[in-house]
């Protein structure tokens, strides 16, 4: 794949420090596109839209996952196991 050309669509679950730390780098990398954000914080979503304007703030972790070729799951270990 060439990744200037097609940028990996990426969802980011989990929108904490770990989370938004990822996503900040992942918009200076030609290969990654954020796509979907989601966290059960509506402030942490808030914040990572800031970075990301182009991606959306879907209403659940699975709405995400279903529009992304790529997810970076940065959430605790019990919804981590369902989510992956």
């Amino acid at each position: 794949m060439n990744y200037k050309n097609a940028p990996i669509k990426t969802a980011v679950i989990g929108l904490g420090i770990m989370g938004r730390r990822m996503l900040e780098h992942m918009i200076l990398h030609n290969a990654y596109k954020p796509i979907a954000l989601w966290d059960p914080n509506p402030e942490a979503c808030k914040q990572a839209q800031m970075l990301a304007p182009d991606a959306f703030v879907t209403a659940s972790a699975e709405a995400a996952i279903a529009t992304a070729d790529l997810v970076y799951l940065s959430c605790p270990p019990t919804p981590r196991k369902a989510y992956a």
